[in-house]
């Protein structure tokens, strides 16, 4: 896939948009894809959509709530975007570990999860 992997085990950045790059929604679609192999493999359940026009988007559904993740270009190389997330994409075992916990282990707080809980009102 790569020419050379320099002395590490990760692959190094993709190359910019340009003269012998691979093309910005093929970058997009392996970052995800491989995003998606890590969270399948901590159980959770992930859907890459590949629209005709526009930006692949990642669905997983860590926890029981459904969360959208896209890969972005940034000045620095890539970086995965989604609620609560904004990790470089070279390392997408520690973006797979946010997601899949988003409370990074810790108790959720009562109070806040009681107070976010919907109330019933009385319609006369």
């Amino acid at each position: 896939m790569y020419d050379t992997i320099r002395n590490t085990d990760k692959p190094p950045n993709p190359p910019v948009a340009g003269a012998g790059a691979e093309p910005t929604a093929a970058v997009r679609r392996r970052l995800l894809d491989a995003l998606a192999d890590r969270l399948t493999a901590r159980g959770v359940r992930c859907l890459v959509a590949l629209p005709r026009r526009g930006a692949p988007v990642l669905y997983a559904a860590p926890a029981g709530r459904t969360v959208c993740v896209v890969a972005a270009e940034t000045a620095h190389g890539w970086a995965f975007l989604g609620p609560g997330l904004q990790t470089d994409a070279d390392d997408p075992e520690h973006a797979a570990d946010r997601l899949a916990d988003p409370r990074g282990g810790r108790a959720p707080d009562l109070r806040t999860a009681l107070s976010r809980r919907p109330r019933l009102r009385a319609v006369a």
